[in-house]
Order: structure tokens, then sequence, then C-alpha cells
């Protein structure tokens, strides 16, 4: 990693590039916790889809990185890394910024369960009400896209190879947490020596839907909120903040009609096979009945 005088270092050692929907904020807040690693408060800072040149991604990763310590290793976790079609070239960025040198971490579940959080989430955003959920998932294909694993992840495997990539199951991690958080960190090369997770505890933002107004959104997302109010809210305090100031959405849980379940089976046939095709290894996709 590069750095300068008084700045952080001008670009991550790793990704979580996805899957939306699948668990990556409880992974998010387990990795935060190694102390070899250094992740920012932030989630979700996409850094590599928000700039179009090398130089406006060096300067947002010295300012979310001026908080970390020589010697630890720097990721972020976006998801809007794995959103084909709706941002592509991600793969080709991060190799320019990076010179080839980066790990990719992959977190993936059920296709179908995917889907049905993302509609859950999208209701709560008013974007469709809860009972378009059949006809609005079937006329939508990105969240059909979104599933398709082995596509999302053919452009990252392409540009940096399979052994760049470490993919997880979902379903792994929510039955054992600290034995898929080992494996991140003997992939990334760091010690979980006195490391001790909210065993049982899965945070998943899809729990505690809150609207976010087009407003509120657009302030959270200037770079003076970023980069420096942000800093001086605890996280207690934001969260605070989130309860007062966000209406809850009560949102019930997505039941799509066995029709529609078996079209979106239609759709997405061998997501598992293909993705073991494209890392070799087999990832597993499906929970329990």
């Amino acid at each position: 990693m590069q750095m300068k005088s008084g700045a952080g270092p001008d670009r991550p050692d790793f990704l979580i590039i996805g899957s939306a929907k699948s668990g990556t904020t409880s992974l998010y807040d387990d990795l935060s916790r190694i102390p070899g690693l250094y992740l920012p408060s932030e989630k979700e800072p996409s850094v590599l889809t928000r700039y179009n040149n090398l130089a406006g991604m060096r300067r947002e990763y010295r300012l979310i990185y001026r908080d970390a310590v020589p010697g630890q290793l720097c990721g972020d976790g976006s998801t809007n890394y794995t959103k084909l079609p709706l941002y592509p070239g991600v793969d080709k960025s991060a190799y320019a910024l990076c010179e080839g040198h980066l790990k990719l971490i992959m977190i993936m579940r059920d296709p179908i369960e995917r889907i049905c959080s993302q509609l859950r989430h999208d209701i709560a955003m008013k974007r469709l009400m809860a009972d378009e959920a059949d006809s609005f998932v079937l006329s939508n294909p990105l969240y059909i896209s979104l599933s398709d694993y082995a596509m999302q992840l053919l452009p990252w495997v392409e540009t940096f190879g399979k052994d760049a990539l470490l993919c997880i199951s979902y379903h792994d991690y929510i039955g054992d947490r600290f034995r898929a958080v080992t494996e991140v960190s003997r992939f990334l090369g760091v010690s979980m020596k006195g490391v001790e997770l909210d065993r049982g505890v899965v945070r998943n933002r899809s729990i505690d839907l809150r609207y976010t107004s087009k407003g509120v959104s657009r302030m959270l997302d200037m770079s003076l909120y970023r980069h420096f109010l942000r800093r001086l809210i605890s996280s207690k305090l934001r969260a605070r903040f989130r309860e007062i100031i966000l209406p809850k959405a009560n949102v019930p849980p997505i039941r799509l009609s066995e029709a529609t379940k078996l079209e979106l089976r239609k759709r997405l046939p061998h997501v598992e096979d293909e993705v073991a095709a494209l890392v070799g290894r087999r990832i597993r996709l499906h929970g329990p009945k």
C-alpha cells in the first residue's frame, strides 16, 4: 500500500465484493474486530464506482484509511462491486489502482432467499408495494442478475485469477461464524489471536429496515458528513439518531408464489455448479429445508 505523510493508504489490500443481502454487514463487523485489519466505520464507500479516475479513488481511500495503523491491511466492503450490469469494469479499475495486488472476498446465499431479502429492502425504500413482489421481480432482471453469482464473479476471476478470491457460504457462515472468519483471516494472512465474536449474533440490516428519503440519502452521502462529521459521532449515537430520524418500515416476510419461485429457479438453474466450475470449489448455496 502507498502512503503520504498525514494521510492513509491510497488503495485497499482486500475487498468484500458481495453479495448484496447475503451477510456482508455481519462479516464486515466481524472482520473489523481483527487487530491486523482496518475497516472504516463506513461500510459501502463504493470508491471504485464513485470515481472514474485513479486520482479520485486514491484521494478517497487516503481519507477513509487515515486512521489505519501502519501494518494493518485495509479493506473496503462494497456490494456495488458485484452489481453487473449496473457497474461494469470495476475489476479493471481495481487492478489498475492496486497494480494487481488485491484479495477478494465474496459471501453468497441461496439465490432466491437473496432476492426475497432484496425485495424486502426495496419495499421498505418504497420502490414497490408488498403485493407487487411477484410481478415486480419477474419484470426486473436486475434481481436475477445479482443472484447469478458466477456471472458477477467472472470478470474478477478473469482479471485477478481464482487464487485471489475467497468464496464463503452464507449458510456455513451463520452456522459457525468463528470458523468462517478464521478462514478469511488465514486467506488474508492475519492472526485471530485474542479475537472474540458475539457468538450467535448475526447483524442484518434487513431485520431493522428504515425508510431513508432521498434528502437524507443525499446528506449522508455528502463528503463533509462522510469524512468529517461522521467521525465526531459515536456508533451508538449514530444508531440512536437512525432510530429517531428514520421511520421504521414494517415490511412482512416476502412470500413469493410457488409459480414465481419455480420461474426464478428456471432462470437461475445451475448457480452452485457454475460457481464451482469458475472458482474450483463448491460453495453451499442452499440452507437446510
